[in-house]
C-alpha cells in the first residue's frame, strides 16, 4: 500500500505520490507492450475492425466476431489501455505543476509565487537527494523545508555550487 493512500497528498508526502504513479505508468507500459501481440493474434480480426473490438468488446461477441476467451483478452486489454492513458495524464499534469513550482489550484488561477527554479522546484519534492530518490521510496531523501513556511520566488536566493 502506498503511504499516501486515505489521506490528502500534501508536502510531505508529494514524493511517494509522484513515484507511485510513475511506477503505474512503467507497469501499465511494460504490460501493455508485452500482450500487444497475444491480444493480437487472439482476436485475429483485420487491424480495423481489431480497434473496434478493443472499444467495444461486447458487440464483436455478440456478432460472432470473437469468442468469450477473446471478449475477456479484449476487455482486460482496454482496461490496461485505459488505465495507461488516465496514468499517463495524471504523471503529465503533476510534472508540469511541479516544474511550475505550483499547486493544482495555482494552476488553475494562474499563480507563480513560488516558482524558484526547475532544481528547486525539483528539491522542494523529492528531497535533498532527489538524483536517486526515484528509485526506491525507502531511500530518506529529507525535504528542505517543514511543509508550512514556502519561499516566495522574490525571497529566493539560488544555492552556490562550488
Amino acid at each position: 500500500m502506498f503511504f499516501f493512500s486515505g489521506c490528502c497528498v500534501g508536502y510531505h508526502n508529494h514524493r511517494y505520490f509522484l513515484m507511485g504513479i510513475f511506477y503505474i505508468f512503467i507497469g501499465a507500459l511494460y504490460g501493455i507492450y508485452y500482450q500487444w501481440e497475444y491480444v493480437y493474434e487472439t482476436i485475429n480480426l483485420p487491424v480495423m475492425y481489431f480497434f473496434l473490438c478493443l472499444l467495444a468488446p461486447h458487440f464483436a461477441l455478440l456478432f460472432g466476431a470473437i469468442n468469450l476467451w477473446g471478449l475477456l483478452v479484449a476487455t482486460l486489454h482496454t482496461l490496461g489501455l485505459a488505465t495507461l492513458l488516465m496514468v499517463s495524464y495524471l504523471l503529465l499534469m503533476q510534472a508540469k505543476a511541479i516544474c511550475q513550482g505550483q499547486t493544482q489550484y495555482e494552476m488553475k488561477h494562474n499563480i507563480h509565487d513560488y516558482n524558484l527554479s526547475l532544481r528547486q522546484n525539483i528539491v522542494d519534492v523529492l528531497g535533498r537527494r532527489w538524483r536517486i530518490a526515484w528509485i526506491s521510496p525507502f531511500i530518506p531523501s529529507p525535504l528542505t523545508g517543514d511543509g508550512l513556511k514556502f519561499l516566495r520566488a522574490t525571497e529566493y536566493e539560488p544555492p552556490k555550487d562550488i
